[in-house]
């Protein structure tokens, strides 16, 4: 799906979110005003003003049936179907129910104060004093009980009218309130729709502002890309994100643009070239068809005319030699003019090998190759070679032969045509200069040297000659391109190219091979000389050079040599046995020269098939540990075991680190045999734990190359992991020329392995160029006093004041101090008065075995106190 669909789809999407979110939230507000209308409008209309007008309702259905009732009691009484008696106990319960029921409304009154409640009250009142006086008027005049009557019947008119005026009232305020809550609810809907569209419109706006842009960058792309239109641009005026990817698309079209321009000159160039190359070509077949459709005429000329042959031979544009039995005959005054000589005479009877140099390029002798030809050409009748002849002043041309077997009166004859080609090796030396010469130093290239190798072997072959290989490297040469840059390295580059090609001869040559590799061919020398000239080299790239960035610029040389056919009798063998030279000069100390050696072949071979053994070794499990116990100056207590590697070679048996730790870091086998150590004695502490022999630390040495393996730190918290070995009982042994060799990642790496609890040593401390300023920097927990310096300890020297010294320094940086190599008691005693904390050497013990160290860790004590 392309990005465009993709931002529309989420853009769609996020407007469907807006406006779901934004109807949630007009339903909730909608929601929220209806409660609240309710609970405060609503509810105070249905709970007062309606309970009100109903319980009004029914107090005036009562007091109307009452009345009713009453008006029916009253007839009965004027028609005298009730006593006097009867009708006063019916007006004293009517009255009583009358209480009750102006009781109720006056609750009612009160409850929801009801404004109309005093003219209630007052025709209440009026209507109880008209039944009060009908009572009275029972006992005292019963004729003006009618009388009564009729004013009670009015009042009870007028409160049935008042009932229903306060009822109407009721309604239409619910009305009134019901039409306010119907005007909020329309103005807050009308409020929150208002809002919503705005948010909508903010939304669609921002979009826009996003995909308008990318889909103009698209449009662009698409137009440059189907059209390679390299001339536009793109102009986003807002100042963001996509002003800066404009901006960077521009600047990329500018780019490609200058990328495009550059190549289609040296397109056109090229194309110019081929052009030329191919109308040169073209003309040299119309040349050459020419040539030989005149060629075949004048074979028929000559066969009929040996006049008109004649004509054609002198006047021939080409320059023609006649050739009988190997022997020049005749030639034509072009052939003069091409190898200027003025005089026919002095190129007769000679062959064509007297006027050319004494071997071809391809190392051929001259008059066996031009025998060759000849041959050829009386074979075949026809023959096309390049041939290189000399002219009068010895300087020598190429030239293109054409020899065509002809027969004049019965006698075979060579026509030879030649072409002086030297324009067309010229440009094909240029070409060459391209493809064979470095175009830094302009010196040759590998692919030259090579060549030069190869055909210098051949001569040195055929005339019984000496040639030797020199290999030449340069030291210190990555510090100045790390230092001052690389372009004062290409400046140091050319001036060691012009200094040895001072000290060479014209007939030797050197070929730069690559980076700060170069390869000197000598020709036609001696073992000495080889050595005078190697040594000449060394002297004078050890002189101080002056570059632009810097006037003292100090490098050295290693050469290493090889001679043939002494050292070697092809290419490859040279090469490889000067290279293999190089290899012992970069051992022994740089800055020299020396020969190759059959001990240098035997000890490369030897250490290859030690290389191989270890490498099966380690694969099947031939590796085992030994362990040297180290013991506290002042118990005698072993507190820790260091742990060494012995390989059970079934041939030699057991061998030791020193035979095969070297070979093993140079091949890079240290990482995993590093790696299988620190398995083996971790888990073999985990066994020792499990056993309950008490714990002590395991010391393990740890490799330069091994300590700078990325993945160095996850390796130890792996096997850890996997052997489940207590970190704290752990401790690695690192030299202090690695740590300090590369102090940023070392204090990092300590940090990193301090934090899971592992202990950290310095070893051979006292043998590098160790900073005391800089061991604070580190996550320490140990020196580890080399041996060299306690074997000091047992004469009068510096090294005990160093021993001292050290001691004195771990104690101030809260170091523990631990001296290897102790062998007499002397050596002992002195550590112990100066506080050594650990020691270990053959006082104590040797390096043991598994069974005989778990005896020294059940022991526990030492016995040599």
């Amino acid at each position: 799906m392309k990005v465009l669909d993709r931002l529309n789809i989420s853009h769609k999407i996020l407007m469907l979110s807006g406006f779901l979110i934004g109807l949630m939230f007009f339903l909730g507000v909608i929601f929220y005003s209806h409660l609240f209308y309710q609970k405060n409008v609503i509810e105070e209309l249905v709970d007062h003003k309606l309970a009100y007008l109903l319980e009004s309702s029914a107090v005036s259905r009562n007091m109307m049936g009452l009345h009713n009732e009453l008006s029916s009691t009253v007839r009965k009484a004027s028609f005298s179907a009730l006593s006097d008696r009867e009708l006063l106990l019916a007006m004293d319960h009517y009255i009583h129910l009358l209480n009750d029921l102006e009781t109720r409304l006056q609750v009612n009154f009160v409850q929801h104060s009801v404004p109309e409640q005093q003219s209630l009250k007052t025709l209440f009142v009026e209507y109880r004093k008209w039944l009060v006086l009908i009572q009275e008027s029972v006992v005292q005049d019963k004729s003006l009980v009618d009388v009564y009557w009729v004013h009670a019947d009015n009042n009870i008119a007028y409160i049935a009218s008042e009932f229903e005026r306060v009822e109407r009232q009721v309604i239409k305020a619910a009305q009134n309130n019901f039409m306010l809550t119907s005007q909020y609810f329309f103005q807050f809907g009308l409020f929150f729709v208002g809002i919503f569209c705005l948010s909508i419109f903010i939304a669609y706006y921002f979009s826009r502002s996003i995909v308008r842009p990318i889909n103009y960058l698209a449009v662009k792309l698409s137009s440059i890309s189907s059209q390679l239109d390299l001339n536009q641009s793109v102009q986003i005026h807002s100042q963001d994100e996509l002003r800066v990817l404009a901006d960077a698309f521009n600047r990329i079209i500018k780019q490609l643009k200058m990328s495009y321009d550059r190549w289609d000159v040296l397109n056109s160039d090229l194309e110019l070239k081929v052009e030329r190359r191919t109308e040169e070509i073209s003309a040299s077949n119309e040349k050459l068809k020419d040539e030989i459709k005149e060629r075949k005429q004048a074979e028929s000329y000559l066969r009929d005319s040996e006049k008109s042959f004649r004509s054609l031979f002198e006047y021939s544009g080409n320059a023609v030699i006649l050739i009988e039995e190997g022997v020049i005959i005749d030639c034509n005054m072009a052939a003069l003019k091409m190898l200027d000589y003025t005089d026919k005479a002095e190129l007769l009877n000679i062959t064509p090998a007297d006027i050319s140099p004494v071997l071809q390029l391809d190392g051929q002798a001259s008059e066996d190759k031009a025998e060759k030809m000849i041959a050829m050409a009386l074979t075949r009748g026809f023959h096309h070679f390049e041939w290189m002849h000399r002219k009068k002043d010895d300087s020598v041309i190429p030239v293109e032969v054409v020899l065509t077997s002809i027969s004049m009166q019965g006698v075979d004859i060579i026509y030879a045509s030649l072409k002086d080609i030297t324009e067309q090796k010229q440009a094909e030396n240029q070409i060459n200069q391209l493809a064979f010469f470095d175009s830094l130093t302009q010196l040759p290239n590998r692919h030259q040297m090579l060549k030069r190798i190869k055909l210098g072997v051949l001569r040195a072959r055929h005339e019984k000659t000496q040639l030797a290989v020199l290999m030449l490297d340069l030291d210190h040469f990555k510090p100045v391109n790390d230092q001052l840059g690389h372009q004062a390295g290409d400046e140091l580059l050319q001036q060691v190219a012009i200094r040895i090609f001072g000290q060479l001869k014209a007939s030797d040559l050197v070929a730069r091979f690559g980076g700060d590799e170069f390869v000197i061919l000598l020709e036609d020398t001696t073992y000495d000389e080889v050595g005078r000239v190697a040594n000449k080299i060394v002297e004078a790239l050890a002189v101080p050079f002056e570059l632009t960035q810097s006037d003292d610029v100090r490098i050295s040389a290693s050469i290493g040599g090889s001679l043939y056919p002494q050292h070697g009798d092809s290419v490859e063998k040279l090469m490889a046995n000067a290279d293999m030279a190089l290899y012992q000069v970069k051992e022994k100390g740089r800055g020299c020269f020396t020969y190759f050696s059959d001990y240098l072949t035997e000890a490369a071979e030897s250490k290859l098939k030690i290389e191989l053994k270890l490498r099966n070794a380690i694969e099947l499990q031939q590796l085992c540990m030994f362990y040297q116990p180290q013991v506290e100056c002042l118990t005698g207590e072993v507190v820790g075991l260091e742990a060494l590697v012995r390989w059970e070679d079934p041939e030699k048996g057991l061998v030791f680190p020193d035979e095969f730790i070297g070979i093993a870091e140079e091949s890079g086998l240290i990482i995993s045999l590093g790696e299988w150590v620190l398995r083996e004695v971790c888990r073999q502490g985990e066994e020792w734990l499990a056993k309950g022999i008490a714990p002590v630390r395991l010391a393990v040495n740890i490799s330069e190359r091994e300590f700078m393996q990325p993945s160095f730190f996850d390796s130890v918290k792996n096997i850890l992991l996997e052997t489940q070995f207590p970190a704290k009982y752990l401790e690695l042994e690192i030299s202090e020329n690695c740590f300090m060799g590369y102090k940023d990642k070392a204090i990092y790496s300590f940090r990193e392995l301090h934090s899971l609890g592992v202990g950290l040593v310095v070893d051979n401390f006292g043998t590098g160029c160790s900073s005391l300023a800089h061991l604070n920097c580190f996550s320490l927990n140990a020196l580890k006093i080399d041996k060299s310096l306690i074997d000091g300890i047992s004469c009068d020297g510096k090294d005990r004041e160093f021993v001292v010294t050290v001691i004195a320094i771990a104690k101030v940086l809260r170091l523990q101090v631990v001296a290897e190599g102790v062998e007499t008691a002397k050596q002992l005693e002195f550590l112990k008065q100066h506080e050594c904390d650990i020691y270990q050497g053959y006082i104590q013990s040797k390096a043991l075995n598994l069974a005989d160290i778990e005896k020294v860790l059940l022991a526990g004590v030492t016995h040599s106190q």
